[in-house]
């Protein structure tokens, strides 16, 4: 396995479980000792003191001390870093205020896990490393987190993130590495993979089966069916001449179905 984060970069980590997502995590942490190959943080060998000074991690289990407040735990993760964010700052930006002064023992999962990404942008590090950060958060709350990565990225942050949600990775990475079995199988822009692939999605209705040449490539929900190709015009010229097709709408794939053929692909 062999890719690099560039600086600057936002980089979505993606693979089906057991594909090497967390292990690679671990590597460039330093958390797991490097056996075979390298693993370098700006320049410096995964796990030495001046690669773990140059970063900033949130774990997929976050885990704090139960008595302590959630102002408490930003400022302690603060002091350890020079010219380290205000606590109040990034709790606004989160939407954590009303739970500045609340312990640790009465945070909901939802609010842990926002804490723990505050704990770690608190450092004012330029790259930062999460691990599945918005499992466990409702939609408004994961947009509001999508928005304050975006800021981060945008005023020239670095950002490697491992995701299981498609549409994150679609939203927010300007380059996706997509693993399966401990290997690299495709990396690019999510437009760039999509293109890559060459399938279009034709939507349609129909109360009847498309031509038999079609079936194959069709999934259908009631009425409405679903066809996806990598010869898009001529699937519609046929449906065309078919004859029984209605509301007929061709787009291109989303990242998520990509995903699913490349990995099923390299089964």
């Amino acid at each position: 396995m062999s890719f690099e984060v560039r600086a600057g970069e936002f980089l979505a980590l993606l693979g089906p479980n057991g594909a090497g997502k967390s292990t690679t995590i671990a590597l460039a942490t330093g958390l797991l000792k490097v056996g075979q190959g390298q693993v370098l943080v700006f320049g410096h060998p995964a796990g030495s003191f001046p690669a773990r000074q140059s970063f900033a991690y949130v774990p997929q289990e976050p885990s704090f001390p139960a008595h302590v407040t959630a102002r408490q735990v930003l400022r302690f993760m603060g002091a350890h870093f020079p010219g380290s964010r205000a606590p109040e700052e990034l709790a606004r930006q989160l939407e954590l205020e009303g739970f500045l002064d609340t312990s640790v023992r009465y945070l909901s999962g939802g609010q842990k896990r926002l804490l723990s990404i505050a704990s770690a942008f608190v450092s004012n590090a330029r790259f930062v490393i999460l691990d599945e950060p918005t499992v466990g958060l409702d939609m408004e709350v994961r947009r509001k987190v999508w928005e304050f990565l975006s800021l981060f990225t945008r005023g020239g942050g670095t950002i490697l993130m491992t995701t299981h949600y498609l549409v994150e990775a679609e939203e927010l990475a300007d380059r996706v590495v997509v693993l399966a079995g401990g290997k690299v199988v495709q990396s690019g822009s999510p437009q760039e993979i999509k293109k890559q692939f060459g399938f279009k999605r034709i939507s349609f209705r129909s109360n009847e089966a498309p031509p038999p040449h079609l079936q194959a490539q069709a999934k259908t929900e009631k009425s409405e069916w679903l066809v996806d190709s990598r010869s898009p015009d001529q699937a519609l010229r046929e449906l065309v001449q078919w004859g029984r097709a209605e509301d007929i709408e061709v787009t291109p794939l989303a990242l998520e179905d990509v995903f699913l053929r490349l990995i099923e692909g390299a089964h």
